[in-house]
């Protein structure tokens, strides 16, 4: 299987229209035609359900998955190869896999260092949970990693963000507990709860609450901005982190926090087993810039 053909793949797995992916690979349609039939044999799967224009099967949206994890790691090791040794300027893409929080202004802020000091380095930010940024930092596809604790760091060099996050409850200004102005597990029980399908954060949430919130639970959320829809609609109130959904005064929700108390923190993670890139290793001295700076 020769990467050309993968691009050939994508290109109509992306498009759905042979003349487009045709014209965007810079090829005729009836060799793009050939080159697909080939693949098709070589991996002994149709890749494609003709009879509705070039709608993927199964074994191609599987494909797709793969191909396009492929293309990522060849164009960052393209990228960081040119770039290699090229003195003072160096560029090149930082990929970095985290959740939502509002401690990630730590790294924003190394972000904009960095690029005052070199302005060809780029950045990509994918928004996973601790499950899949664990996937990506071992397939090769990001550089970092951002993991909530309590973590598995056996294979990472890691370093802990400086800030912490709050744990609360997303509710109405109008609701009981934003007036109460604390939410406990006590007047939470009774409630329809929303809460992250995160495994990790349902895990903290139980231990803080002293049981589960099975019973409770009227749905279950990746991004919060998609539960704050359902608080609006009084389905339910919503644990979150503080700070990801604004709650000023043009803003109908309010934020309580636990009572007791609920933390976490976070971890900045690299794999030991993979060496940086340059790009990569320039980001990282701007995060231990910063770090120290706000831990004084």
């Amino acid at each position: 299987m020769e990467f050309r053909t993968l691009r050939y793949f994508l290109a109509v797995a992306n498009l759905g229209n042979l003349s487009r992916a045709a014209e965007a690979t810079h090829t005729t349609q009836p060799n793009l035609t050939r080159q697909i039939k080939s693949l098709e044999e070589e991996l002994g799967q149709e890749l494609f359900i003709r009879s509705r224009g070039m709608a993927l099967t199964a074994a191609g949206e599987l494909l797709l998955k793969r191909a396009s994890q492929i293309e990522d790691l060849y164009e960052a090791a393209e990228e960081e190869i040119r770039s290699y040794g090229k003195g003072e300027k160096i560029a090149g893409t930082v990929r970095i896999a985290a959740g939502e929080s509002i401690s990630l202004t730590s790294i924003a802020k190394a972000m904009a260092r960095l690029r005052k000091k070199q302005p060809l380095i780029r950045f990509e930010i994918r928004s996973a949970d601790t499950k899949e940024v664990a996937e990506y930092l071992s397939r090769g596809l990001v550089d970092f990693g951002v993991l909530v604790e309590p973590a598995v760091l056996a294979e990472y060099h890691f370093r802990r963000l400086p800030s912490y996050d709050r744990w609360g409850i997303l509710c109405l200004k109008d609701d009981p507990l934003a007036k109460e102005g604390r939410a406990t597990p006590d007047n939470l029980r009774s409630r329809p709860i929303i809460h992250s399908r995160h495994a990790g954060y349902s895990k903290i949430i139980d231990q803080w609450i002293g049981g589960t919130l099975k019973a409770e639970t009227v749905a279950t959320y990746n991004l919060i901005y998609n539960a704050s829809l359902l608080v609006k609609e009084r389905i339910g109130v919503a644990f979150t982190l503080e700070g990801l959904i604004a709650t000023g005064p043009d803003s109908p929700f309010a934020f309580v926090p636990l009572d007791p108390p609920l933390h976490s923190r976070l971890d900045l993670v690299y794999r030991k087993s993979l060496p940086l890139s340059e790009a990569a290793k320039a980001f990282l001295e701007a995060c231990e810039e910063v770090f120290a700076e706000e831990e004084k």
